[in-house]
């Protein structure tokens, strides 16, 4: 559950999202992962370089943050937080360190009977340079790497997690998880998060059969099944075809007004894929 903290006095009263803090105070979804036995991690989300300039740049904002979240942790003995930040000003960069280093001391002494688990999400493509991968480690038991959102909004039309790249772009699961490595991540303490969602791009069919296309907005798995079973679209009946490169399925959809719909996604087979095809090439 996100806990989104913003404005001048970066406190629980006032957050931006009270209906979630309310949530992870009475919410039955972290009893039943107890019983599961799952690790609960609350996640503490700042985006934009405005945010971050202001957080960041007021050490006290940062200690009355984390007796905020260290409340809310104690309050239902979850095990930890998950830092998300995003859009990090590169000027930021050392105080971010210091952010992270702080909040790891604070955590081991306030945190009732449990070595508390610090997460740090990090950026597949965008201001990755920006995180000092190893400082942060020092501090951090998981670096979360985002293996998503590689072409949605302005972007050509493709995968949502491709696993190389197409279209000369330099963008994929692959350069990404190279950069990290690169730069001396801890593979041991990683994870490489992958999308349970596509992207669709609605378009037109010109009469001499191009498509102009923009991207719609991301689906999830569901709701792709559900739009390529339709009868509403005229080739609706066709299999998605699986791209071998990115190791993702698309499929083309053209209704009878010339409208079309392209999407994206994974399914049980692709990711699958990634792993056979690494191992390969590796």
């Amino acid at each position: 559950i996100p806990l989104r903290l913003v404005g001048s006095e970066m406190c629980i009263r006032d957050s931006s999202n009270p209906e979630q803090i309310k949530e992870w105070r009475k919410t039955a979804l972290i009893d039943s992962a107890k019983l599961k036995k799952t690790k609960i991690l609350i996640t503490v989300s700042s985006h934009g370089r405005s945010n971050n300039n202001e957080f960041l740049g007021d050490r006290g904002k940062w200690s009355v943050l984390i007796d905020s979240v260290t409340r809310l942790i104690n309050d239902r003995d979850a095990d930890g937080i998950d830092l998300n930040f995003e859009q990090l000003p590169y000027m930021k960069r050392e105080r971010f360190n210091l952010f992270v280093k702080q909040l790891r001391e604070q955590l081991d002494n306030k945190i009732n009977g449990k070595s508390p688990i610090l997460s740090i999400t990090l950026p597949a493509v965008d201001s990755r340079e920006i995180f000092d991968i190893q400082e942060l480690q020092k501090y951090a038991d998981l670096m979360v790497i985002m293996g998503y959102d590689y072409n949605t909004g302005n972007q050509i039309q493709g995968a949502v997690a491709p696993l190389r790249s197409s279209e000369g772009l330099d963008i994929s699961l692959s350069n990404t998880v190279s950069f990290y490595m690169d730069i001396g991540i801890d593979p041991q303490k990683t994870i490489l998060a992958l999308p349970y969602y596509g992207s669709m791009w609605t378009g037109n069919l010109s009469e001499n059969g191009e498509v102009s296309s923009n991207f719609e907005r991301k689906v999830t798995y569901r709701e792709i099944m559900n739009l390529f079973s339709s009868d509403v679209a005229i080739n609706s009946k066709t299999s998605p075809f699986l791209d071998k490169r990115s190791m993702t399925n698309y499929y083309n959809l053209t209704y009878p007004d010339n409208s079309t719909k392209e999407i994206w996604f994974d399914d049980d087979f692709t990711p699958v894929s990634y792993t056979h095809l690494r191992a390969h090439e590796t």
